[in-house]
């Protein structure tokens, strides 16, 4: 195989012991299988180096732990191949993952990278993951074709189109938005994304309504509302679009309308589900009624605390005083 189609797998691990036996056999299972697979531990304690070393992974151990950005540029730095596939270690491709990936990214000139999304069929079946994995699998299975954010749990890049930004950026030592902060400066460097929600991939994570609150606001929504205000701009596209604006503006003002008359938070409530019938008709399709009546308390809940979190950060920031 030449070089120039060497596609390289580039996996940043964390305590990924119990998810790498599945995940050798799914890339092993692959219609294309990669040239190498690369696993860059960083730093954990459990015996995640030596398992993957058994299964036949390329292991990379970081000194200390310095988060999945910075593992993720090492392992592209030692990749052979000129296509890069980033994957999450609890992500299980499908068998054509890579060969959709790769056809996607061939098929027009100027193409720089391609995201996938997660699939319909989430392992954890708990509440919360559940909503969790399938707000993210909707909102990825009807975005827009070209895309503005690149993707690190799906994602395939030229390896020199990924040099010429500079990789993932060093200020992110925890997993944030750093593959959305790399899709920003691959487009503004001219490189087009395009989003193909056929490339999938099986999400495994569990979640709970903890970690789903710590993660969306510390290492979601503050990040990206200081990212978006640098930018200055809003793009209509994925949980940006302007339909989650509103839904999460009503959300927040449900409380205080219902207070004012309980009509009108039954109304900001309604406007709610009105907004997101497509997203409750995909529940529907996929999780059944009852999914998606369960989701509905905890798609308010997200909106509210999205939207609360963005307006405090904007209040803070406009307040703070200048140096």
């Amino acid at each position: 195989m030449q070089n120039r189609r060497l596609l390289s797998v580039i996996i940043p691990a964390f305590y990924a012991a119990g998810y790498l036996p599945a995940l050798a056999e799914a890339i092993r299972s692959s219609t294309h299988v990669p040239g190498e697979v690369i696993l860059v531990d960083d730093a954990s304690l459990d015996n995640t180096r030596e398992i993957a070393s058994q299964l036949g992974f390329r292991v990379v151990q970081n000194p200390s732990q310095c988060g999945p950005a910075l593992a993720r540029n090492r392992g592209a730095a030692m990749a052979q191949g000129d296509l890069l596939f980033f994957l999450d270690a609890d992500c299980l491709p499908q068998p054509d993952t890579f060969a959709k990936a790769i056809a996607g990214l061939n098929q027009e000139p100027g193409i720089a990278a391609l995201i996938g999304s997660y699939d319909t069929r989430p392992e954890a079946n708990a509440i919360v993951s559940r909503f969790r994995n399938l707000l993210h699998a909707y909102h990825h299975h009807h975005g827009k074709r070209e895309a503005w954010t690149f993707w690190g749990a799906c994602g395939i890049i030229r390896k020199e189109a990924f040099s010429a930004v500079g990789g993932f950026s060093s200020a992110y030592a925890r997993p944030s938005i750093e593959d959305i902060e790399l899709g920003l400066r691959l487009k503004q460097n001219g490189g087009r994304i395009l989003l193909d929600p056929s490339v999938q991939v099986k999400h495994r994570k569990r979640w709970t309504l903890v970690s789903m609150i710590r993660t969306d606001v510390f290492d979601r929504a503050i990040p990206w509302t200081r990212l978006l205000q640098q930018q200055k701009s809003l793009p209509n596209d994925l949980n940006l679009g302007w339909t989650q604006r509103a839904s999460a503006a009503a959300a927040l003002l449900a409380p205080l309308a219902a207070w004012w008359h309980p009509w009108f938070g039954a109304g900001l409530l309604g406007l709610v589900l009105a907004l997101n019938w497509r997203f409750y008709g995909f529940l529907f399709q996929h999780w059944g009624a009852w999914g998606a009546l369960c989701s509905f308390p905890l798609h308010l809940l997200y909106f509210t605390y999205s939207a609360l979190t963005f307006a405090t950060i904007v209040a803070t920031d406009r307040f703070r005083p200048r140096a």
